[in-house]
């Protein structure tokens, strides 16, 4: 039996398909242990200190991505230049503030209502990316974003049992909005730096920034009374969570133009938040929250699957933007794409 051109293009293809589903199922694994490790902390160890916790998380990153960096002939950063760095200072700060309202808000809300209010984000920018015509916008998505808003708002004022600025929900709405403003900022920062590029140095200024902002707010001081500061357990989490959110932020940059990335990173969310149930003590929910956050994971996987599937609303055909770096001796991404993937 002969091998020919088409057994080996199916081969490749195969082994394409392969990959990309061994990569989805790695980012799935790290969002899980993000997730779980973070509020493990958070909230089972009653670690309230987001200037530690997160400089501790974005250290980590940035040691971790310096390192990879160094140990490769083939891949490194481009370098921050001044105009460069007054480009991508917004996405920094937003960047900074996203992770710390994040923590303080997971640590008193449930991983199902946190993850499903925080769909919004992604709701959010693809409005405001078609806004105010929605040209070229997928009906089917613009309903779903709908929904996600909705369905997002009505479990903040469901659950909601105390004066807004008191509540974690503040915290809540001020991560949604700082990763909204990083996101739609990232449209129009200086295109030389990759995603990786801007990853590096987002925990650059985020360490930068939260470490004496530790020492302002005496979090610093505190944290030396905390009873778990020297247990196996602190530690394990600590780490785990170092490992996890640096290399779930990769992966979610690797996996970003896979087909079914999309709906994949929907399930994770959806099977994070169902397994939440049985980890935490704190996921009981009322039944009209309940149900609400799961017509939220539900319209969150719509959106995902099914633009590509549906007749899309009129729009003027434009060539693409050409984007390009003006140096030539341009940064590269920590991970990039196989001869297969290309």
């Amino acid at each position: 039996m002969g091998h020919g051109p088409g057994a080996t293009g199916g081969a490749a293809a195969m082994l394409q398909t392969g990959r990309q589903y061994l990569d989805l199922a790695v980012f799935f694994v790290f969002f899980c242990g993000s997730v779980y490790s973070n509020k493990y902390v958070l909230t089972s160890l009653h670690f309230t200190y987001p200037t530690i916790f997160q400089g501790w998380q974005t250290l980590f990153g940035l040691v971790f991505i310096k390192l990879v960096t160094l140990c490769s002939k083939q891949e490194r950063l481009y370098g921050l230049d001044k105009p460069g760095f007054l480009s991508l200072l917004p996405n920094f700060l937003f960047f900074t503030g996203s992770v710390v309202a994040g923590s303080k808000a997971l640590a008193d809300i449930s991983v199902p209502i946190f993850l499903a209010v925080q769909n919004v984000t992604a709701a959010l920018v693809y409005i405001l990316d078609h806004a105010p015509r929605f040209k070229g916008a997928s009906a089917v998505s613009l309903l779903g974003s709908a929904f996600l808003v909705i369905t997002a708002a009505l479990i903040v004022l469901l659950d909601l049992d105390m004066t807004f600025k008191d509540s974690p929900y503040f915290w809540l709405m001020t991560h949604i909005v700082c990763s909204s403003v990083q996101t739609l900022h990232g449209r129009v920062a200086d295109a030389r730096y990759s995603d990786i590029d801007r990853l590096y140095y987002s925990y650059l200024v985020s360490v930068i920034v939260l470490a004496p902002s530790s020492l302002y707010l005496e979090e610093a001081f505190l944290v030396l009374d905390f009873p778990y500061k020297s247990q196996a357990d602190f530690l394990a989490g600590c780490l785990v969570s170092g490992i996890s959110a640096v290399l779930l932020a990769i992966f979610s940059i690797h996996v970003q133009e896979v087909r079914c990335a999309a709906s994949v990173h929907g399930a994770a969310r959806s099977l994070a938040a169902l397994g939440s149930v049985f980890l935490f003590s704190d996921t009981k929910m009322a039944p009209a929250v309940a149900i609400l956050v799961v017509i939220n994971m539900c319209a969150s996987l719509l959106v995902a699957w099914l633009p590509r599937q549906t007749l899309q609303l009129p729009t003027e055909k434009r060539p693409p933007p050409a984007i390009s770096r003006d140096d030539a001796e341009q940064g590269k991404p920590l991970i990039e794409a196989s001869d297969d993937e290309k």
